[in-house]
This record gives structure tokens, sequence and C-alpha cells, in this order.
């Protein structure tokens, strides 16, 4: 017969391992963190070269203030022990994870604000190629009659 103690240790090794491997998915996560954040920044190479709208410009402040956020996190978790990341991860901590959400939908965001942005110019685009092509069937008419 299994002594009844011996099944809270075992569950509490459980949830121990369990944490250490959540230490090591966070810092996977951090790295694909940084990922995403050096996608943002081949982005914004061509952002700078543009017109952009005052939505896009906003979006591109509120990813900014959010990569620093992450910055600051990175930060703590390089200062942290070992023992302290382990610590947070089995209270269920997970400020990494949370930034990469965050991050997540600010991209998403930052993709729709941009979508919309080459429609308003596209449509932009085919009003002053229809006036251009109203001028020339006029200038036609006129030297051909």
């Amino acid at each position: 017969m299994v002594f009844s103690p011996a099944k809270v240790i075992f569950a509490g090794i459980g949830i121990f391992l369990a944490a250490a491997k959540n230490v090591g998915a966070s810092q996977d996560t951090l790295v694909d963190l940084f990922d995403r954040i050096e996608n943002f920044f081949g982005r914004l190479e061509i952002y700078v070269k543009v017109q952009l709208t005052e939505a896009m410009k906003n979006l591109i402040a509120k990813i900014m203030a959010e990569i620093l956020g992450i910055l600051a996190i990175a930060t703590q978790e390089v200062r942290k022990g070992w023992g302290k990341k382990y610590l947070r991860k089995l209270l269920g901590k997970n400020d990494i994870e949370d930034a990469l959400q965050r991050l997540e939908i600010l991209s998403n965001d930052e993709a729709r604000t941009a979508t919309v942005q080459v429609l308003e110019t596209t449509d932009s685009m085919d009003n002053k190629i229809e006036q251009v092509v109203d001028g020339t069937q006029r200038v036609f008419r006129l030297v051909y009659r």
C-alpha cells in the first residue's frame, strides 16, 4: 500500500518539474519576441521612407512603447537567477508570454492598418489616373475635330 503523503510529494514534484519546463519555455518565448522585434525594425526601415497616416504613426508609437517594455522585461529576466525564474513560473507569473501576446495584437493591428493605407493610396491613384485619362481624351477630341 502506498503511503498517502507520498502521493502529495509526487504531486509536488510534478508541479516543480512543470515549473522548470515553463522556465525553458519562457526563454524560447523571449527568443521569439526578439525575432518579432527584429522583423518590426525591418518594416520600420520602410515606414520611415513613406508618408504614413496618423493611425499608422500612432500604432508604430504603441509598438515602440511595447518594445521598450519588452526590453525592460528581458533585462529583468537576465538579471534574475534561475531560482527566481523558477519560483515565478511556479506561481504562474508569465510576463514574457503576456508581452508576446500584446506584441502579436499590435502587429496584427499594424498589418490591418497598412492594408487600409494601401487601399487609400490605390483609390487615390485610381482617381488621379481617371483625371489624366479624361484630360487626354478631351485634348484628342479638340485636336481631331
